[in-house]
């Protein structure tokens, strides 16, 4: 069975994630004081999330 987290991040493209970002760093206020922060995880959890997209692999657990 799959669940819905394995399904979106299936079918999550690369444009997908480059919208998300957009997104993000639209709502994300220049005048928070962990702004330089919040960006580098944000850019960190992209780069990651692009690299799924190219690269998708079965994350679901394997039971013996």
């Amino acid at each position: 069975m799959m669940t819905m987290e394995t399904q979106m991040s299936i079918d999550r493209t690369v444009d997908d994630v480059y919208s998300y970002q957009k997104q993000a760093l639209d709502l994300l206020d220049k005048d928070h004081p962990h702004y330089d922060e919040i960006r580098l995880l944000l850019t960190d959890q992209i780069m990651d999330d692009i690299d799924d997209c190219k690269h998708p692999t079965d994350r679901r657990t394997i039971t013996t």
